[in-house]
């Protein structure tokens, strides 16, 4: 072809805060969704900044992601893109709401055996919206109390 109109290849740049950064390395597999057309690929991060970018008074890392799929570009297109940082299986999570805050522990209302609530300390884990994950201090099929309703 003499002329083409549009450039089949594009980068992926991604933009982190040093706090995210810390939890990047290269060869990281990611998702990546361009809101145009509703497109998806699997990924891998190929390049990360050791330095950081200063912009407006906010240290802003970048990167290079590379998709596996073709994703076809456009111009101006939102993309997004996952990277899964931490993992666990088989973990006991509860809403994050059920989780009380008393100085430096974190407790926890269960239902005993006697039909009774009581307060037990636990260590939590990683975060993950609404859910918080119990690394100790409860065992799956207890029941947590989220709320007590005073009268």
């Amino acid at each position: 072809p003499m002329v083409t109109l549009t450039e089949p290849s594009f980068t992926i740049t991604l933009t982190v805060s040093p706090t995210d950064r810390a939890k990047l390395e290269v060869g990281q597999e990611v998702s990546v969704k361009l809101d145009a057309g509703d497109q998806e690929s699997l990924g891998v991060i190929s390049q990360l900044d050791d330095s950081a970018t200063t912009q407006g008074g906010s240290e802003r890392y970048e990167g290079v992601v590379e998709v596996f799929d073709q994703i076809n570009a456009v111009e101006g297109a939102v993309v997004g893109i996952d990277v899964v940082v931490n993992s666990s299986t088989d973990a006991i999570v509860v809403p994050i709401a059920a989780v009380l805050t008393d100085g430096p522990r974190d407790l926890v209302r269960v239902v005993n055996a006697d039909g009774v609530i009581e307060r037990r300390n636990v260590e939590i884990g990683m975060l993950d919206g609404a859910w918080v994950e119990i690394v100790s201090g409860l065992f799956p099929g207890e029941l947590v109390v989220l709320e007590i309703e005073r009268s």
